[in-house]
């Protein structure tokens, strides 16, 4: 079963949750462009809901409210600043138009295979973030705000195709700072050892 009440004048997620507890079939649950805001601690779901769509809901903060049978989650355009619980069926997060500044821990994810996180306020990534994911492939983390520290301009052009896809296409990775590079895609910088050194790795 799919039930879709997006763009309606919803403001309580609990209240939707117990709404479809009994819908022992349900497996996609579209509540996107509401008002929610905020979640409860603890909701009812049916066991059955694999695909959940929060986008464009004013979501500030997550709670163990969302069901852990999930595999797909899509929070895109929310308000979001941290990414803290634990999906242990989640294969796709979309997190895109959030205020995140650093990857989701891979640890909560262990069988993710997608994460799009476009436009949040990402300032670089590396391997150790990575290989945190046992099951990660695809990546969209363009247009964010990357600090293009010779760390992380190394990792860039050298060795992230080591570790997933980005299928968002390497030329939407651009420089935010330093200043004297802003707007450059990351893969056309080149710094000297001079800018190395005086460069810090924020």
């Amino acid at each position: 079963i799919a039930l879709n009440v997006s763009q309606n004048i919803l403001k309580s997620l609990g209240l939707m949750s117990r709404l479809v507890t009994n819908l022992k079939s349900l497996i996609y649950l579209d509540v996107s462009h509401n008002s929610f805001a905020s979640m409860p601690e603890k909701c009812s779901w049916p066991a059955t809901l694999k695909f959940l769509n929060l986008s464009s809901t004013k979501i500030r903060k997550l709670t163990p409210c969302l069901p852990s049978s999930l595999t797909v989650l899509d929070l895109s355009e929310n308000d979001l600043r941290v990414f803290n619980q634990r999906f242990p069926q989640l294969t796709m997060l979309i997190l895109t138009g959030n205020r995140l500044m650093n990857l989701p821990h891979g640890e909560l994810l262990p069988r993710l295979q997608t994460l799009l996180i476009q436009r949040n306020a990402l300032r670089m990534f590396n391997r150790s973030d990575l290989k945190r994911f046992r099951e990660l492939q695809y990546l969209e983390a363009g247009y964010n705000n990357f600090v293009c520290s010779c760390e992380f301009v190394s990792f860039f052009r050298q060795d992230v195709d080591l570790f997933i896809t980005l299928r968002d296409g390497r030329g939407n990775y651009v420089c935010d700072t330093p200043f004297t590079l802003r707007g450059d895609a990351i893969d056309s910088v080149k710094l000297s050892v001079f800018e190395c050194y005086m460069i810090p790795a924020v």
